[in-house]
């Protein structure tokens, strides 16, 4: 559980264990683990509960291959913006 107060304005909480930290520079992508493990951890769970939501049937292979098809054209488009921001930036 996060406690309620951070140590100092601008830290944020740990999406997986909760510890307050500093977050990334503006404008870079948003920083939700304090560290490498904490994000490798919640990859872990998160993949261990999809796998047995999929084998409980709650899941087919069709809707996994949409989603994945979905997430692929979010992650293009926003390739492409920060593309575009950082040749923006270098004129």
């Amino acid at each position: 559980m996060t406690p309620r107060n951070p140590p100092h304005s601008t830290h944020v909480a740990c999406l997986w264990c909760d510890a307050w930290f500093t977050p990334s520079a503006p404008g870079s992508r948003e920083k939700r683990f304090c560290n490498s493990r904490c994000q490798v951890d919640f990859n872990t769970a998160l993949r261990n509960w999809a796998r047995r939501v999929f084998d409980a049937g709650l899941v087919g292979v069709d809707t996994l291959k949409m989603e994945n098809a979905r997430s692929r054209v979010v992650h293009d488009e926003e390739t492409a913006l920060e593309e575009t921001g950082r040749d923006l930036q270098l004129s």
